[in-house]
Protein backbone atom coordinates (compact mmCIF):
# COMPACT_ATOMS: atom_id res chain seq x y z
CA UNK A 1 0.00 0.00 0.00
CA UNK A 2 2.84 2.37 0.91
CA UNK A 3 4.55 1.70 -2.44
CA UNK A 4 1.33 2.50 -4.30
CA UNK A 5 0.94 5.80 -2.45
CA UNK A 6 4.52 6.75 -3.31
CA UNK A 7 4.08 5.68 -6.95
CA UNK A 8 0.87 7.65 -7.48
CA UNK A 9 2.29 10.67 -5.64
CA UNK A 10 5.29 10.69 -7.98
CA UNK A 11 3.01 10.33 -10.99
CA UNK A 12 0.81 13.19 -9.77
CA UNK A 13 3.87 15.48 -9.53
CA UNK A 14 5.06 14.23 -12.93
CA UNK A 15 1.74 15.06 -14.59
CA UNK A 16 1.59 18.47 -12.93
CA UNK A 17 5.11 19.34 -14.09
CA UNK A 18 4.21 18.23 -17.62
CA UNK A 19 1.13 20.46 -17.67
CA UNK A 20 2.80 23.55 -16.24
CA UNK A 21 6.33 23.42 -17.58
CA UNK A 22 7.36 20.79 -20.12
CA UNK A 23 4.42 20.88 -22.48
CA UNK A 24 3.78 24.62 -22.40
CA UNK A 25 4.35 24.79 -26.17
CA UNK A 26 1.51 22.35 -26.82
CA UNK A 27 -1.37 23.85 -24.85
CA UNK A 28 -3.88 23.54 -27.67
CA UNK A 29 -7.36 24.49 -26.43
CA UNK A 30 -6.39 24.51 -22.76
CA UNK A 31 -7.10 28.22 -22.19
CA UNK A 32 -10.52 27.99 -23.84
CA UNK A 33 -11.49 24.95 -21.76
CA UNK A 34 -10.25 26.74 -18.65
CA UNK A 35 -12.26 29.78 -19.75
CA UNK A 36 -15.50 27.78 -19.99
CA UNK A 37 -15.23 26.66 -16.36
CA UNK A 38 -14.03 30.11 -15.29
CA UNK A 39 -17.14 31.65 -16.88
CA UNK A 40 -19.34 29.23 -14.94
CA UNK A 41 -17.54 30.20 -11.74
CA UNK A 42 -18.43 33.84 -12.52
CA UNK A 43 -22.12 32.90 -12.61
CA UNK A 44 -22.47 33.04 -16.39
CA UNK A 45 -24.91 30.84 -18.30
CA UNK A 46 -23.33 28.85 -21.14
CA UNK A 47 -24.77 29.38 -24.63
CA UNK A 48 -26.57 32.52 -23.42
CA UNK A 49 -23.69 34.62 -22.06
CA UNK A 50 -20.80 33.06 -23.99
CA UNK A 51 -20.42 30.75 -26.96
CA UNK A 52 -19.49 27.11 -26.47
CA UNK A 53 -20.02 24.24 -28.93
CA UNK A 54 -19.74 21.38 -26.46
CA UNK A 55 -22.24 20.06 -23.88
CA UNK A 56 -21.90 20.81 -20.20
CA UNK A 57 -20.19 17.87 -18.50
CA UNK A 58 -16.50 18.74 -18.82
CA UNK A 59 -16.89 22.48 -17.97
CA UNK A 60 -18.87 21.58 -14.85
CA UNK A 61 -16.39 18.85 -13.82
CA UNK A 62 -13.47 21.29 -14.00
CA UNK A 63 -15.61 23.97 -12.31
CA UNK A 64 -15.42 22.13 -8.97
CA UNK A 65 -11.90 23.29 -8.15
CA UNK A 66 -12.44 26.78 -9.51
CA UNK A 67 -15.21 27.34 -6.97
CA UNK A 68 -12.41 27.30 -4.37
CA UNK A 69 -9.85 29.27 -6.38
CA UNK A 70 -10.03 30.51 -9.97
CA UNK A 71 -6.31 30.07 -10.68
CA UNK A 72 -5.24 27.99 -13.69
CA UNK A 73 -2.97 26.14 -11.25
CA UNK A 74 -6.10 24.64 -9.69
CA UNK A 75 -7.21 23.69 -13.20
CA UNK A 76 -3.89 21.86 -13.71
CA UNK A 77 -4.13 20.16 -10.32
CA UNK A 78 -7.56 18.83 -11.28
CA UNK A 79 -6.19 17.54 -14.57
CA UNK A 80 -3.28 15.85 -12.79
CA UNK A 81 -5.85 13.99 -10.69
CA UNK A 82 -7.82 12.94 -13.79
CA UNK A 83 -4.58 11.76 -15.41
CA UNK A 84 -3.98 9.59 -12.36
CA UNK A 85 -7.43 8.06 -12.85
CA UNK A 86 -6.63 7.40 -16.52
CA UNK A 87 -3.31 5.81 -15.54
CA UNK A 88 -5.09 3.57 -13.01
CA UNK A 89 -7.70 2.45 -15.56
CA UNK A 90 -5.06 1.75 -18.21
CA UNK A 91 -3.04 -0.16 -15.63
CA UNK A 92 -6.04 -2.48 -15.15
CA UNK A 93 -5.65 -3.49 -18.81
CA UNK A 94 -1.93 -3.13 -19.48
CA UNK A 95 -0.24 -3.80 -16.14
CA UNK A 96 3.40 -2.64 -16.42
CA UNK A 97 2.93 -1.96 -20.13
CA UNK A 98 1.08 1.20 -19.07
CA UNK A 99 4.51 2.88 -18.89
CA UNK A 100 4.96 2.27 -22.61
CA UNK A 101 1.64 4.05 -23.16
CA UNK A 102 2.82 6.87 -20.90
CA UNK A 103 6.09 7.10 -22.81
CA UNK A 104 4.16 7.53 -26.08
CA UNK A 105 2.20 10.39 -24.50
CA UNK A 106 5.52 12.20 -24.05
CA UNK A 107 6.29 12.16 -27.79
CA UNK A 108 6.13 15.69 -29.21
CA UNK A 109 7.26 15.08 -32.80
CA UNK A 110 6.46 14.25 -35.61
CA UNK A 111 2.99 13.94 -34.16
CA UNK A 112 2.32 15.72 -30.92
CA UNK A 113 0.95 13.06 -28.60
CA UNK A 114 1.73 15.44 -25.72
CA UNK A 115 -1.35 17.53 -26.52
CA UNK A 116 -3.55 14.67 -25.34
CA UNK A 117 -2.80 15.21 -21.66
CA UNK A 118 -4.18 18.74 -21.53
CA UNK A 119 -7.46 19.42 -19.74
CA UNK A 120 -10.70 19.66 -21.65
CA UNK A 121 -13.57 17.77 -23.22
CA UNK A 122 -11.42 15.71 -25.60
CA UNK A 123 -9.41 14.27 -22.73
CA UNK A 124 -12.57 13.60 -20.70
CA UNK A 125 -14.03 11.79 -23.73
CA UNK A 126 -11.03 9.46 -23.90
CA UNK A 127 -11.07 8.90 -20.15
CA UNK A 128 -14.75 7.93 -20.34
CA UNK A 129 -14.04 5.73 -23.37
CA UNK A 130 -11.46 3.73 -21.42
CA UNK A 131 -13.90 3.47 -18.50
CA UNK A 132 -16.58 2.25 -20.95
CA UNK A 133 -14.21 -0.36 -22.40
CA UNK A 134 -13.36 -1.56 -18.89
CA UNK A 135 -17.06 -1.90 -18.01
CA UNK A 136 -17.72 -3.87 -21.22
CA UNK A 137 -14.78 -6.21 -20.64
CA UNK A 138 -15.69 -6.81 -16.99
CA UNK A 139 -19.39 -7.17 -17.96
CA UNK A 140 -20.61 -4.47 -15.60
CA UNK A 141 -24.29 -3.54 -15.36
CA UNK A 142 -25.94 -2.20 -18.49
CA UNK A 143 -27.25 0.65 -16.37
CA UNK A 144 -23.65 1.73 -15.67
CA UNK A 145 -22.63 1.33 -19.32
CA UNK A 146 -25.63 3.42 -20.39
CA UNK A 147 -24.72 6.04 -17.78
CA UNK A 148 -21.16 6.31 -19.15
CA UNK A 149 -22.49 6.59 -22.71
CA UNK A 150 -24.76 9.39 -21.50
CA UNK A 151 -21.81 11.18 -19.88
CA UNK A 152 -19.88 10.91 -23.15
CA UNK A 153 -22.83 12.51 -24.96
CA UNK A 154 -22.86 15.25 -22.32
CA UNK A 155 -19.13 15.77 -22.99
CA UNK A 156 -19.12 15.75 -26.80
CA UNK A 157 -22.41 15.16 -28.53
CA UNK A 158 -21.07 13.69 -31.79
CA UNK A 159 -18.90 11.13 -30.00
CA UNK A 160 -21.74 10.22 -27.64
CA UNK A 161 -24.07 9.50 -30.55
CA UNK A 162 -21.40 7.51 -32.42
CA UNK A 163 -20.44 5.34 -29.45
CA UNK A 164 -24.06 4.43 -28.77
CA UNK A 165 -24.27 2.73 -32.19
CA UNK A 166 -22.60 -0.55 -31.06
CA UNK A 167 -25.28 -0.91 -28.38
CA UNK A 168 -27.93 -0.56 -31.07
CA UNK A 169 -26.26 -3.28 -33.13
CA UNK A 170 -25.25 -5.74 -30.40
CA UNK A 171 -27.88 -5.26 -27.70
CA UNK A 172 -30.98 -4.09 -29.57
CA UNK A 173 -32.64 -7.50 -29.79
CA UNK A 174 -32.14 -8.09 -26.08
CA UNK A 175 -34.86 -5.65 -25.11
CA UNK A 176 -34.20 -5.68 -21.38
CA UNK A 177 -30.47 -5.00 -21.71
CA UNK A 178 -31.10 -2.31 -24.32
CA UNK A 179 -33.74 -0.68 -22.09
CA UNK A 180 -31.26 -0.64 -19.18
CA UNK A 181 -28.65 1.12 -21.34
CA UNK A 182 -31.19 3.65 -22.57
CA UNK A 183 -32.30 4.29 -18.98
CA UNK A 184 -28.70 4.80 -17.85
CA UNK A 185 -28.09 7.07 -20.85
CA UNK A 186 -31.09 9.21 -19.98
CA UNK A 187 -29.93 9.95 -16.42
CA UNK A 188 -27.11 12.43 -17.22
CA UNK A 189 -28.72 13.66 -20.44
CA UNK A 190 -32.01 14.44 -18.66
CA UNK A 191 -30.15 16.38 -15.98
CA UNK A 192 -28.31 18.36 -18.67
CA UNK A 193 -31.44 19.15 -20.66
CA UNK A 194 -33.24 20.04 -17.44
CA UNK A 195 -30.53 22.61 -16.70
CA UNK A 196 -30.86 23.99 -20.24
CA UNK A 197 -34.62 24.39 -19.85
CA UNK A 198 -34.34 26.01 -16.40
CA UNK A 199 -31.70 28.49 -17.64
CA UNK A 200 -33.65 29.18 -20.84
CA UNK A 201 -30.63 28.16 -22.92
CA UNK A 202 -31.98 25.09 -24.72
CA UNK A 203 -32.51 26.85 -28.06
CA UNK A 204 -29.02 28.38 -28.00
CA UNK A 205 -27.56 24.98 -27.08
CA UNK A 206 -29.20 23.36 -30.11
CA UNK A 207 -28.10 26.25 -32.31
CA UNK A 208 -24.46 26.21 -31.19
CA UNK A 209 -23.91 22.50 -30.63
CA UNK A 210 -25.91 21.04 -33.51
CA UNK A 211 -26.88 23.59 -36.17
CA UNK A 212 -23.44 25.17 -35.94
CA UNK A 213 -21.79 21.88 -36.89
CA UNK A 214 -22.57 22.60 -40.54
CA UNK A 215 -20.63 25.84 -40.43
CA UNK A 216 -17.85 24.13 -38.51
CA UNK A 217 -17.50 21.40 -41.12
CA UNK A 218 -17.61 23.81 -44.05
CA UNK A 219 -14.87 26.11 -42.76
CA UNK A 220 -12.46 23.82 -40.91
CA UNK A 221 -10.42 21.75 -43.34
CA UNK A 222 -6.85 20.95 -42.42
CA UNK A 223 -5.61 18.07 -44.53
CA UNK A 224 -2.06 16.83 -44.90
CA UNK A 225 -0.84 13.60 -46.46
CA UNK A 226 0.96 12.65 -43.26
CA UNK A 227 -2.18 13.02 -41.12
CA UNK A 228 -4.38 11.24 -43.66
CA UNK A 229 -1.95 8.30 -43.78
CA UNK A 230 -1.92 8.05 -39.98
CA UNK A 231 -5.72 8.19 -39.91
CA UNK A 232 -6.03 5.41 -42.49
CA UNK A 233 -3.43 3.23 -40.77
CA UNK A 234 -5.31 3.57 -37.48
CA UNK A 235 -8.63 2.70 -39.13
CA UNK A 236 -7.14 -0.26 -41.01
CA UNK A 237 -5.64 -1.69 -37.83
CA UNK A 238 -8.95 -1.50 -35.97
CA UNK A 239 -10.76 -3.05 -38.98
CA UNK A 240 -8.24 -5.88 -38.82
CA UNK A 241 -9.05 -6.35 -35.12
CA UNK A 242 -12.77 -6.36 -35.95
CA UNK A 243 -12.22 -8.95 -38.70
CA UNK A 244 -10.33 -11.12 -36.20
CA UNK A 245 -13.02 -10.79 -33.53
CA UNK A 246 -16.30 -9.63 -35.05
CA UNK A 247 -18.31 -9.97 -31.82
CA UNK A 248 -16.03 -7.83 -29.65
CA UNK A 249 -17.94 -4.60 -29.08
CA UNK A 250 -14.79 -2.88 -27.76
CA UNK A 251 -13.17 -2.77 -31.20
CA UNK A 252 -16.24 -1.00 -32.59
CA UNK A 253 -15.99 1.66 -29.89
CA UNK A 254 -12.41 2.45 -30.91
CA UNK A 255 -13.38 2.50 -34.60
CA UNK A 256 -16.25 4.93 -34.07
CA UNK A 257 -14.05 7.11 -31.86
CA UNK A 258 -12.65 8.31 -35.22
CA UNK A 259 -15.31 11.04 -35.18
CA UNK A 260 -13.06 12.91 -32.74
CA UNK A 261 -10.68 13.54 -35.67
CA UNK A 262 -13.37 14.87 -38.02
CA UNK A 263 -13.48 17.26 -39.75
CA UNK A 264 -10.21 18.77 -38.42
CA UNK A 265 -7.68 16.09 -39.38
CA UNK A 266 -4.71 17.81 -37.75
CA UNK A 267 -1.86 16.70 -35.49
CA UNK A 268 -3.97 17.13 -32.33
CA UNK A 269 -7.17 15.37 -33.36
CA UNK A 270 -5.29 12.58 -35.17
CA UNK A 271 -3.32 11.94 -31.98
CA UNK A 272 -6.57 11.62 -30.03
CA UNK A 273 -7.94 9.00 -32.43
CA UNK A 274 -4.64 7.08 -32.52
CA UNK A 275 -4.90 6.49 -28.76
CA UNK A 276 -7.34 3.66 -29.56
CA UNK A 277 -5.10 1.72 -31.99
CA UNK A 278 -2.08 2.36 -29.73
CA UNK A 279 -4.00 0.99 -26.75
CA UNK A 280 -5.00 -2.15 -28.68
CA UNK A 281 -1.47 -2.72 -29.96
CA UNK A 282 0.10 -2.38 -26.51
CA UNK A 283 -2.62 -4.55 -24.99
CA UNK A 284 -1.83 -7.38 -27.40
CA UNK A 285 1.97 -7.36 -27.39
CA UNK A 286 4.27 -9.06 -24.93
CA UNK A 287 7.22 -7.19 -23.45
CA UNK A 288 10.08 -9.03 -21.83
CA UNK A 289 11.13 -7.81 -18.41
CA UNK A 290 14.56 -6.70 -19.62
CA UNK A 291 13.02 -4.11 -21.96
CA UNK A 292 11.25 -2.18 -19.22
CA UNK A 293 14.47 -0.44 -18.25
CA UNK A 294 14.63 0.90 -21.82
CA UNK A 295 11.01 2.09 -21.59
CA UNK A 296 11.64 3.87 -18.28
CA UNK A 297 14.78 5.47 -19.71
CA UNK A 298 12.97 6.67 -22.84
CA UNK A 299 10.18 8.08 -20.70
CA UNK A 300 12.71 10.19 -18.80
CA UNK A 301 14.52 11.18 -22.02
CA UNK A 302 11.31 12.31 -23.74
CA UNK A 303 10.31 14.26 -20.63
CA UNK A 304 13.67 16.09 -20.66
CA UNK A 305 13.49 16.72 -24.42
CA UNK A 306 10.02 18.22 -24.09
CA UNK A 307 11.36 20.60 -21.46
CA UNK A 308 14.33 21.45 -23.69
CA UNK A 309 11.98 22.33 -26.58
CA UNK A 310 10.46 25.11 -24.46
CA UNK A 311 13.86 26.83 -24.29
CA UNK A 312 14.63 26.02 -27.92
CA UNK A 313 11.51 27.55 -29.45
CA UNK A 314 10.87 30.45 -27.07
CA UNK A 315 13.01 33.57 -27.28
CA UNK A 316 14.32 34.19 -23.76
CA UNK A 317 11.61 32.20 -21.91
CA UNK A 318 10.48 33.47 -18.52
CA UNK A 319 8.04 32.27 -15.88
CA UNK A 320 5.25 34.83 -15.60
CA UNK A 321 2.75 35.20 -12.79
CA UNK A 322 -0.33 37.07 -13.95
CA UNK A 323 -3.52 37.19 -11.93
CA UNK A 324 -5.05 33.68 -12.20
CA UNK A 325 -2.30 32.74 -14.70
CA UNK A 326 0.59 31.78 -12.48
CA UNK A 327 3.65 29.85 -13.70
CA UNK A 328 2.92 30.83 -17.32
CA UNK A 329 6.03 30.18 -19.46
CA UNK A 330 6.31 32.67 -22.34
CA UNK A 331 9.09 34.62 -24.00
CA UNK A 332 10.09 37.86 -22.33
CA UNK A 333 8.99 40.18 -25.17
CA UNK A 334 5.52 38.64 -25.19
CA UNK A 335 5.28 39.08 -21.42
CA UNK A 336 6.25 42.75 -21.71
CA UNK A 337 3.68 43.30 -24.48
CA UNK A 338 0.94 41.73 -22.34
CA UNK A 339 1.84 43.93 -19.37
CA UNK A 340 2.08 47.08 -21.49
CA UNK A 341 -1.23 46.46 -23.25
CA UNK A 342 -2.97 45.60 -20.00
CA UNK A 343 -1.65 48.71 -18.27
CA UNK A 344 -2.72 50.87 -21.22
CA UNK A 345 -6.25 49.42 -21.34
CA UNK A 346 -6.76 49.69 -17.59
CA UNK A 347 -6.25 53.46 -17.83
CA UNK A 348 -9.25 53.76 -20.16
CA UNK A 349 -12.86 53.61 -18.99
CA UNK A 350 -14.15 52.73 -22.47
CA UNK A 351 -15.57 49.31 -23.27
CA UNK A 352 -13.00 46.89 -24.66
CA UNK A 353 -13.67 44.23 -27.28
CA UNK A 354 -10.88 41.66 -27.59
CA UNK A 355 -10.67 40.10 -31.05
CA UNK A 356 -7.37 38.29 -30.67
CA UNK A 357 -6.94 34.54 -30.85
CA UNK A 358 -9.47 32.85 -28.60
CA UNK A 359 -6.85 31.70 -26.09
CA UNK A 360 -5.52 35.26 -25.75
CA UNK A 361 -8.97 36.78 -25.40
CA UNK A 362 -9.70 34.40 -22.56
CA UNK A 363 -6.35 35.12 -20.95
CA UNK A 364 -6.86 38.90 -20.91
CA UNK A 365 -10.40 38.52 -19.61
CA UNK A 366 -9.39 36.14 -16.83
CA UNK A 367 -6.32 38.05 -15.61
CA UNK A 368 -8.61 41.09 -15.27
CA UNK A 369 -11.45 39.14 -13.58
CA UNK A 370 -13.82 40.03 -16.42
CA UNK A 371 -16.70 37.96 -17.74
CA UNK A 372 -16.47 35.94 -20.95
CA UNK A 373 -18.62 37.02 -23.92
CA UNK A 374 -19.57 35.88 -27.41
CA UNK A 375 -16.67 37.90 -28.88
CA UNK A 376 -13.99 35.98 -27.02
CA UNK A 377 -13.90 32.76 -29.05
CA UNK A 378 -13.88 34.05 -32.65
CA UNK A 379 -13.46 30.71 -34.44
CA UNK A 380 -15.41 29.23 -37.34
CA UNK A 381 -18.31 27.04 -36.28
CA UNK A 382 -18.61 28.57 -32.81
CA UNK A 383 -21.67 30.75 -33.46
CA UNK A 384 -24.47 28.47 -34.61
CA UNK A 385 -26.58 28.95 -37.72
CA UNK A 386 -25.68 32.27 -39.40
CA UNK A 387 -24.25 33.36 -36.08
CA UNK A 388 -21.07 34.77 -37.58
CA UNK A 389 -23.05 37.28 -39.63
CA UNK A 390 -24.84 38.44 -36.47
CA UNK A 391 -21.52 39.06 -34.71
CA UNK A 392 -20.12 40.92 -37.73
CA UNK A 393 -23.18 43.18 -37.80
CA UNK A 394 -22.91 43.74 -34.07
CA UNK A 395 -19.22 44.72 -34.31
CA UNK A 396 -19.87 46.96 -37.33
CA UNK A 397 -22.53 48.91 -35.41
CA UNK A 398 -20.40 49.48 -32.31
CA UNK A 399 -19.07 52.97 -31.53
CA UNK A 400 -17.03 54.60 -28.78
CA UNK A 401 -15.26 51.33 -28.01
CA UNK A 402 -11.71 50.01 -28.05
CA UNK A 403 -11.00 47.01 -30.27
CA UNK A 404 -7.90 44.94 -29.59
CA UNK A 405 -6.72 42.93 -32.61
CA UNK A 406 -3.63 40.98 -33.67
CA UNK A 407 -1.69 42.47 -36.58
CA UNK A 408 -0.22 39.04 -37.42
CA UNK A 409 -3.66 37.56 -38.10
CA UNK A 410 -5.28 37.61 -41.53
CA UNK A 411 -2.31 39.01 -43.46
CA UNK A 412 -0.49 37.50 -46.44
CA UNK A 413 1.54 35.17 -44.22
CA UNK A 414 -1.49 34.03 -42.23
CA UNK A 415 -1.99 30.29 -41.85
CA UNK A 416 -5.07 29.50 -43.93
CA UNK A 417 -5.84 26.51 -41.69
CA UNK A 418 -6.34 28.67 -38.61
CA UNK A 419 -9.93 28.77 -37.38
CA UNK A 420 -9.95 32.50 -36.64
CA UNK A 421 -12.75 34.47 -38.37
CA UNK A 422 -10.89 37.27 -40.16
CA UNK A 423 -14.09 39.15 -40.99
CA UNK A 424 -14.45 39.94 -37.26
CA UNK A 425 -11.13 41.75 -37.27
CA UNK A 426 -11.96 43.52 -40.54
CA UNK A 427 -15.29 44.73 -39.15
CA UNK A 428 -13.53 46.05 -36.02
CA UNK A 429 -10.82 48.09 -37.76
CA UNK A 430 -12.94 49.43 -40.65
CA UNK A 431 -13.19 53.22 -40.16
CA UNK A 432 -11.28 52.79 -36.92
CA UNK A 433 -8.30 54.77 -35.65
CA UNK A 434 -5.13 52.94 -34.62
CA UNK A 435 -4.22 54.32 -31.18
CA UNK A 436 -1.34 52.16 -29.98
CA UNK A 437 0.58 48.98 -30.78
CA UNK A 438 2.27 46.61 -28.36
CA UNK A 439 4.08 43.99 -30.40
CA UNK A 440 1.36 42.28 -32.43
CA UNK A 441 -1.38 43.80 -30.26
CA UNK A 442 -3.09 46.75 -31.97
CA UNK A 443 -5.63 48.97 -30.22
CA UNK A 444 -8.23 50.64 -32.45
CA UNK A 445 -10.89 53.17 -31.51
CA UNK A 446 -14.13 53.72 -33.38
Amino acid sequence: MKKKIIKYSILFVFFFCCLVFNFSLFRGDTFANYGFSYALSMGEIPYNDFNMVIPLFSPFIYLIGLLINKSIIVFYLEQSFFLLILFYLLERFLDKKVYLFLMILCIAWPISMTTIIFPGYNFICFLLLILLVLCEEKKYSDYIIGLILGLIFCTKQTIGIALFIPSLVFIFRNYMRFFKRVFGFLIPTSIMFGYLVITNSLYNFIDLCFLGLFSFGNNNHNFSIFNIVLLLLGILYILYKIWSDKKNIINYYFLLFVVIALPIIDYYHIALFLLGPIFLIIKNIKIEEKYYKVIYSLLVIFFILDGFMVFLFLNNPVISNFNNFQLYIIDNDYKNNINSLNEYLNKSNKDKIYLLRGSENYMFKIINNQKITYYDLPNYGNYGYNGEEKIINSISNMHDKLFIVDSSLCNDNYDKYQQYICSFKEAAITNGELLESFGNFDVYYR
